[in-house]
């Protein structure tokens, strides 16, 4: 039988039972759920558990909400949850959990990678830094 007579045949039985069969609705898929934000400032977080040595980033798209979970030490307790509405807000939060102080996280925003390279080239080695001359 050809492909194209039995495609036509599938859709002749199948419009013969339209009224037979019911088809569920599908229910709209829920997006992850994100924990509610901390209470206390991630500041203050971060002075008592210290930085962070994990951080867990995730833009809902549907509500444009940035969520930050930070990962503080061992136990529940030492996490810190967050939610930002634009993705500058986040990562200065994300530097925040770090430990790292804004005149720091400025200047890294303002040095380019070359930068970086040079001032390892001109401290004393030529070629590749890590290398040795």
């Amino acid at each position: 039988m050809h492909h194209s007579a039995s495609r036509a045949r599938l859709h002749d039985e199948l419009s013969a039972n339209k009224g037979g069969s019911k088809v569920a609705e599908m229910s709209k898929p829920e997006g992850p759920s994100h924990p509610a934000p901390s209470s206390h400032s991630i500041e203050d977080h971060v002075d008592t558990h210290g930085p962070a040595h994990k951080i867990e980033y995730t833009h809902d798209q549907t509500s444009g909400e940035h969520h930050i979970s930070s990962h503080h030490g061992e136990g529940e307790e030492t996490s810190h949850h967050s939610k930002h509405k634009t993705h500058h807000a986040a990562h200065a939060h994300i530097a925040k959990a770090m430990g790292m102080h804004e005149d720091e996280q400025e200047e890294r925003d303002n040095e380019s990678p070359d930068e970086e390279y040079e001032e390892e080239t001109a401290s004393g080695g030529k070629g590749i830094p890590g290398l040795g001359s």
